[in-house]
């Protein structure tokens, strides 16, 4: 649907109201909360992942599937509002997971489109310490697609990120390029969140900001915040960049830097007690 915001009017590009559509390879299959953002020519818009509520699928519809399963869509599309066509995707780069329900948008300050956490509802969780498994997973990850003047992925790391969340609502700064992420949840009857088992509903307000591509920020030693790099419960080690719920160094830096085990912090001990001004406790 389009909606002219002048005339307070609404425009059917395509699909049906109950998206009873056949099949059709040249077009996006139904879906539910997918990324999406526009792009900077002004004349298109993207969509990408995104799943198949199968579950709320009556018995009756075309796309209904007997096991109920959720679907998750790997696909990128984008639409050209002056032809109304629909153009299959592939960007290159370091592009996030398949994923649905995260939170995305466009930053004009950039040319970036960014794209936040999200759950994925076919990949599974290993809870160790609680011997079960889960069906889907939760994210707590940041890209930026370049838009300009060709597509392009790059995953942005740094030294700490908001909890692992799906449907976050993330806008731009149009004047700054700063962005805000607000809100989210998960779903801990699933997945436990803080050790707790019921669901809980995030009420945070952060900020990010990324650099323009080619540039740096004042201040910002990335290659050191991608070797500290931390998400929720899992940290990077220092030394082989393995993510996991490593041990943090107990020396005098205060945990700056958490190994996987006594080979890497062996081997990168040195490296770190130079970088961080660190002491053996």
């Amino acid at each position: 649907m389009e909606f002219d915001i002048a005339a307070r009017r609404w425009k059917r590009l395509g699909g049906t109201a109950d998206d009873r559509v056949a099949a059709d390879d040249a077009i996006p299959g139904p879906r539910k909360r997918p990324v999406s953002f526009n792009d900077p020519d002004g004349h298109r818009f993207w969509v990408m992942f995104g799943h198949a509520d199968r579950q709320a699928t009556p018995a009756n519809h075309p796309h209904h599937v007997g096991n109920g399963d959720a679907y998750q869509y790997e696909d990128a599309w984008s639409y050209d509002t002056d032809t109304g066509k629909w153009t299959k995707e592939r960007v290159p780069g370091n592009a996030p997971a398949p994923r649905t329900e995260a939170g995305s948008t466009y930053n004009p300050v950039t040319g970036q489109a960014v794209v936040f956490g999200g759950y994925h509802p076919q990949l599974m969780t290993i809870v160790p310490e609680a011997n079960v498994n889960f069906n889907f997973s939760y994210f707590a990850d940041t890209f930026v697609c370049d838009l300009s003047p060709t597509p392009h992925w790059r995953q942005v790391l740094t030294a700490g990120f908001p909890t692992y969340r799906a449907q976050p609502t993330l806008v731009a700064d149009p004047d700054t390029g700063d962005l805000y992420m607000f809100g989210g949840f998960a779903n801990s009857d699933y997945v436990p969140v803080h050790g707790t088992m019921w669901s809980r509903t995030y009420g945070d307000l952060w900020k990010l900001t990324i650099a323009p591509p080619g540039k740096t920020l004042p201040g910002v030693n990335m290659a050191e915040e991608a070797r500290t790099a931390r998400a929720g419960p899992w940290q990077r080690c220092f030394t082989c960049g393995a993510a996991g719920n490593w041990r943090k160094c107990g020396g005098s830096c205060k945990g700056r830097a958490y190994f996987c085990g006594k080979p890497c912090l062996a081997e990168g001990w040195k490296e770190h007690k130079a970088m961080h001004n660190c002491r053996k406790a």
